[in-house]
């Protein structure tokens, strides 16, 4: 299992550590539900390194069915939105 529990997750945050997406998009992503926004978390691949990074998915934030991808815990730099 790649993600942290919530603790070492509040630790970090709370500490000013930091982290890269285990970290900083699981909070990220337990926020918005505690918010009140629908999210799932998903898989991605970068630089051809299988299911190596967690990003959150925001479903329904405009009209219903429509899926917005969340990501502030990339340690890759990204010259343009995607």
């Amino acid at each position: 299992d790649h993600l942290p529990s919530f603790q070492q997750i509040r630790e970090s945050i709370t500490e000013g550590k930091g982290g890269l997406c285990y970290s900083m998009n699981v909070f990220m992503g337990e926020l918005l539900r505690a918010l009140g926004y629908k999210i799932s978390f998903g898989l991605a691949t970068i630089h051809e390194v299988l299911d190596c990074h967690v990003t959150i998915f925001v479903h329904d934030l405009e009209h219903q069915g429509d899926i917005w991808n969340v990501d502030v815990g990339s340690g890759y730099i990204l010259p343009t939105p995607v």
